[in-house]
């Protein structure tokens, strides 16, 4: 499953994104297909059948184990150790819980900086201008028309979050003949949602989410209905902001996700239901569709990244952030390393370790 891309026969990605961003992926959108299920199989697949294969091949691969710690070999200085550190490792076998400190001739790291940075020996190996280089996050906001898009996002102006939402039905009412809205996103570009009298921001992606259809059985031509046939998750907002209504059913920020239930938040679950129906009214009324005769959700999971700020820093103890970024402008910071505080910082500096170079 692509965490981005085009979808085959639709127009590039990259006439999508508001200037100044740039997607510079173009690749067909692939998603890998659960046969038993008839959903997406999720993220995890392709990383588990490689693991397979690793296996397969001789290779010992353990899930599960975490990485907790990393030293530098044989007493090497700040910043220089001397082949690939050692590392710290806590597993659980047999009920118990066990670290363990192994030193592999090779290492490659693939951990994000809110879970690498904080852990015990990093700032000795990597020493501190590089530590403090990695730990940068700046959005610079230029002036100018060309940037009002962009300024939307800049965490000084109120954004708070990357954050994303899903009302879960019994019926995929979307789906059906009635309402036939399966592509696309209302607004236009939905990642700038509309605003409702509920105070719940919408912004709707009508491909965005799984439905699973009754084996056999076709989806009703009515809106609602009582047989449901088909039941799914229809994406209702993803966007940078500061709105508190998802954020409050997440657990952020130490976990980004939030589950709602019928029975846990029957309340929450109708404002946001409300507010929906609100955004959409114009597509209702043009398809002749009432709002009440629509069926009422009875799940809304959210996904809410906070980004990191005086209040909840990068990384532990509260854990999981947005993705962090260095946005600068040579006219807002002057140079890279004012931006970072880190005298003399340059580009090519900044993109040595094995983490994405400043956009």
């Amino acid at each position: 499953e692509a965490g981005g891309g085009d979808e085959p026969g639709c127009p590039s990605a990259k006439k999508d994104m508001p200037k100044p961003f740039q997607f510079n992926y173009s690749a067909p959108l692939r998603r890998i297909i659960d046969p038993a299920t008839g959903l997406p199989a999720g993220y995890a697949t392709a990383l588990e059948a490689m693991a397979r294969e690793i296996a397969a091949a001789g290779a010992t691969v353990t899930l599960g184990a975490e990485l907790v710690g990393i030293e530098p070999r044989g007493g090497a200085a700040d910043g220089a150790a001397a082949g690939a550190p050692a590392l710290r490792i806590k597993s659980a076998a047999g009920g118990a819980t066990r670290t363990e400190r192994i030193e592999p001739a090779v290492v490659m790291l693939n951990v994000p900086r809110a879970r690498l940075l904080p852990l015990p020996g990093v700032a000795s190996l990597l020493g501190g201008r590089v530590k403090s280089a990695l730990s940068c996050i700046r959005f610079d906001s230029p002036k100018g028309a060309g940037w009002k898009n962009f300024s939307r996002f800049h965490s000084g102006n109120g954004t708070t979050a990357l954050s994303k939402a899903y009302l879960g039905y019994e019926s995929a009412w979307w789906r059906s003949p009635a309402v036939n809205l399966t592509e696309g996103e209302y607004p236009q570009n939905a990642f700038f949602p509309i605003a409702t009298s509920k105070g719940v921001p919408i912004g709707v992606r009508w491909s965005d989410g799984p439905v699973r259809c009754a084996a056999g059985a076709a989806e009703r031509g009515a809106a609602g209905g009582a047989e449901r046939e088909c039941a799914g998750f229809l994406e209702i907002f993803y966007s940078v902001s500061n709105e508190t209504l998802f954020r409050s059913v997440s657990r952020a920020p130490v976990d980004p996700l939030g589950v709602a239930t019928r029975a846990t938040a029957g309340a929450t679950l109708d404002l946001v239901h409300e507010a929906l129906l609100e955004a959409i009214s114009p597509l209702l009324t043009a398809r002749g569709v009432k709002a009440a005769s629509l069926p009422k959700p009875s799940l809304l999971a959210v996904g809410v990244w906070t980004r990191p700020d005086a209040k909840e820093p990068l990384g532990p103890p509260v854990g999981y952030t947005a993705p962090t970024k260095v946005y600068y402008a040579p006219e807002v910071s002057g140079s890279l390393g004012a931006a970072c505080g880190v005298s003399g910082l340059s580009e090519g500096e900044y993109r040595l370790p094995p983490l994405p170079p400043p956009r």
